[in-house]
Formats: structure tokens, sequence, C-alpha cells
């Protein structure tokens, strides 16, 4: 399984046999808990994030007329049933998810509003991140009901934005090299 946006995804090339797209519902039932099903003739809603999986691990068919219009990414987030929102980065850049929300970020010890994750399917766990990476999705989780304003401009990391470490254990997942601001 992986979380991605489905933006850019020629949804009438979907094999509905092979490849299948959930996506988080906060505001009702799915299938599985509040997980719905995306079936081909659905609205694509370009900053909503979805599970994806292939039986035969056919790859995803992308539009050819992607037009990306390079705006802020609009997430309207909520709270009602679980406070966890399933959002996705529809441009072919990764992007800051607190851009336009600096004071928001809180340090590890504080307690944030909003909180970013991403799947880690080495660890089958959830890392903390501050970016997203192009048409990768992303769980938020909020305690209120949240617009969340995510700036479009485009952001690469630079050699500044690492932190110091024992380069032998680089690669280590017992001990992650994290990214600072």
């Amino acid at each position: 399984w992986q979380m991605l946006s489905i933006a850019a995804v020629d949804t009438s090339k979907i094999d509905t046999n092979d490849q299948i797209f959930y996506w988080w519902d906060e505001h009702g039932t799915g299938e599985f808990w509040q997980y719905k099903r995306f079936s081909v003739g659905d609205s694509v809603v370009s900053t909503r994030g979805a599970w994806y999986s292939s039986l035969k691990g056919s790859p995803l068919v992308l539009r050819k007329d992607v037009d990306d219009d390079g705006k802020d990414i609009v997430c309207d987030l909520d709270s009602v049933s679980t406070g966890w929102n399933l959002v996705a980065n529809p441009h072919g850049w990764a992007v800051d998810l607190y851009s336009n929300n600096p004071d928001k970020l809180k340090d590890v010890d504080e307690e944030s509003e909003v909180a970013f994750w991403r799947y880690n399917a080495e660890t089958g766990g959830y890392d903390s991140v501050l970016t997203m990476q192009p048409y990768e999705a992303v769980w938020v989780q909020v305690s209120k009901r949240t617009t969340w304003n995510i700036s479009a401009k485009p952001v690469f990391a630079q050699e500044s934005d690492t932190v110091d470490v024992d380069s032998t254990k680089v690669g280590d997942p017992e001990n992650p090299v994290l990214l600072k601001r």
C-alpha cells in the first residue's frame, strides 16, 4: 500500500480488477471504518489523499493533459470522528507543510494543534514530517475544524537542513537522520 495523490492519475485507465484506491472520510463511514473506495467515474479531489495498491504491481497511468495551476494547497480538516485527515500534494514538486503557518510548528516536546505523519513502509509505522513530496499523501491530525493552507512554492533540501550525524549510521533504521529547520 502507498499513500498518494490521484490528481495526475488517468482514472479512465484504472484496472478495477487490479488497482485499488481508498480515501478517508472523516465525516462518514465506508467499507472499512471510514475508508471509502474510489471508483472509476468518482470526482477527483486534488488535495485528498488515497491509499493505493495493485495486486499485480501495475504502475499507474498518468494523464497527459496535466496542467498544474501552481496554486496553494487548501485543506479543510476536521475532527468530527477521529481528527485524522488524509491530504495530498497535487503538485509535481515537494512542498513545506508549515510554509504558511510557521508559528504552528512545535518542538518535539510541545503539543501541536496540527501534526503531519508519513507512512513508513519499511517499519510499518509513521514518521513525523515537515514536507510532502510530489504527488504524495500524508496523514494530518487536528483537534478541531481547521482550514490549512500550504504554499505551492517548491522546497528543496539544502545541505544546511541536515543534522550533523555519524556517517556510519546513515541508512540505519534504528538511528534515523532527521531534517531540521
